[in-house]
């Protein structure tokens, strides 16, 4: 059927989005990161904060085309493991934003010193 062609187009050009993002963000941390070891004035909270923020964004494009790729794969087991898969996910990019929040608060507070 043409729904489901769609969605397996949709869910693969998402995930493909998602690696795109998450090796341009891998790039330029570590670009920075050279800089930094090379003495440039580089802030390595500053490298982590970017790069942390790369992944989440990365990470949500994956869990939208798994949502995208269950379309195709009604099953419960597929739905248990898609919903594993999310919940993961989930709480890994709650517990990675938390640290960055931290790392930026932290950045201001030293900024207003």
């Amino acid at each position: 059927m043409w729904v489901e062609k769609i969605a397996e187009v949709a869910g693969t050009i998402i995930s493909f989005i998602g690696i795109i993002i998450i090796v341009v963000v891998s790039i330029r941390a570590f670009y920075n990161f050279y800089k930094f070891l090379m003495g440039y004035t580089v802030q390595i909270n500053d490298i982590r904060v970017e790069l942390g923020y790369g992944i989440i964004l990365g990470l949500e494009f994956f869990v939208a085309a798994d949502i995208i790729e269950s379309v195709l794969r009604p099953t419960y087991y597929d739905l248990g493991i898609l919903a594993s898969i999310v919940i993961i996910r989930t709480f890994l990019s709650y517990f990675l934003n938390k640290e960055l929040q931290e790392l930026h608060d932290e950045q201001l507070h030293h900024q207003l010193k």
